[in-house]
């Protein structure tokens, strides 16, 4: 099975979380999408001046984990909007 997964991660709980409304992607540009629309709902709902730089200690802001088909995870910050064309 060729499924991308997409969740977030609680850096205050420190947990997963399911992304909603949908988690699960055959298709790698739309699990990428679904990253990219998630960090910028997390730079909105968190700013970095209330939580923190992500590249510094002690950042609260949460984070995103793409899970490939085989299992290898690549894990995103808001410091990653630039590489998806976001605005940061």
């Amino acid at each position: 099975m060729n499924t991308w997964l997409v969740f977030g991660f609680d850096t205050f709980s420190n947990e997963r979380y399911v992304i909603f409304p949908q988690h699960e992607f055959d298709k790698e540009a739309t699990a990428r999408e679904m990253v990219r629309s998630t960090l910028l709902e997390i730079e909105r709902d968190q700013p970095k001046e209330d939580t923190g730089d992500p590249d510094e200690d002690g950042s609260i802001q949460d984070y995103v984990i793409l899970v490939h088909p085989d299992g290898v995870e690549e894990v995103f910050d808001t410091n990653h909007l630039k590489d998806f064309g976001g605005d940061k």
